[in-house]
């Protein structure tokens, strides 16, 4: 089965962070993209841009707006994501819970099945 890993952070919270921490997450990342990899269960992975180059796109009455930056109103926002394939829910599980974001309160990752996908090489 083939699972989206999620990453969300809420920016406060990540920017309220030591310097050595973030470093240590993001080493961390880099050490679960080679372990995960080896073990043939990562299938890609994305990194998003700067939340500040968002936008939200919405049609209404046959009018599109768009609005710059993100919904204001989430604390935490997606900022990544992992596609590994593996055996089951509980490894899905265990295989985010492998990400060092997951130890960092207003840090956290959203694992969900994938029931579809088509020409992202997942």
């Amino acid at each position: 089965m083939k699972y989206l890993l999620a990453i969300y952070e809420n920016p406060g919270v990540w920017n309220g962070l030591p310097e050595r921490v973030r470093a240590d997450v993001h080493e961390g990342r880099h050490r679960f993209v080679e372990e995960i990899g080896a073990s043939g269960e990562l299938l890609g992975r994305i990194t998003l841009g700067d939340l500040s180059h968002g936008a939200v796109v919405q049609v209404r009455d046959g009018l599109t707006w768009v609005t710059g930056g993100l919904h204001a109103e989430r604390a935490d926002h997606l900022v990544g994501c992992y596609v590994v394939e593996c055996e089951s829910r509980e490894r899905a599980h265990a295989i985010a819970a492998m990400i060092p974001d997951t130890g960092i309160e207003g840090l956290g990752i959203e694992v969900r099945p994938i029931a579809f996908s088509v020409g992202v090489g997942v």
